[in-house]
């Protein structure tokens, strides 16, 4: 039969993910006998992972790309208002975008 030597799971080699927390794990041992095998049990170990979502997940990925393309969407139209050229308004909404792809990593370059 299989055996299970603690009730948890070891959470050594575990490495943390940004969108879930682990709050607790369990493991348990059962044996099983099923209507086509009588008296053989079939061993199985059932593991549970209780996670908690982490709130700043979504608002750094979801939330906050809305409100800043809202945001330069509304820019772009009061920029046409004041007669600013449309391309200075095109690459600052590719520099925008630029952002979310890569990261901070882009620098604003108007020529």
């Amino acid at each position: 039969m299989l055996t299970n030597s603690t009730d948890h799971i070891s959470m050594d080699v575990f490495r943390s993910h940004g969108e879930w927390d682990v709050v607790g794990t369990t493991s348990v041992a059962i044996a099983q006998e099923y209507e086509s095998d009588p008296g053989v049990l079939f061993p199985t170990v059932r593991f549970s992972l209780y996670l908690s979502r982490k709130p700043r997940f979504y608002i750094i990925n979801i939330v906050m790309p809305c409100v800043l393309l809202s945001a330069l969407a509304l820019f772009v139209f009061y920029a046409l208002v004041l007669r600013v050229f449309m391309s200075v308004a095109i690459r600052i909404f590719s520099y925008v975008l630029s952002l979310f792809h890569f990261g901070s990593s882009c620098f604003l370059v108007i020529v």
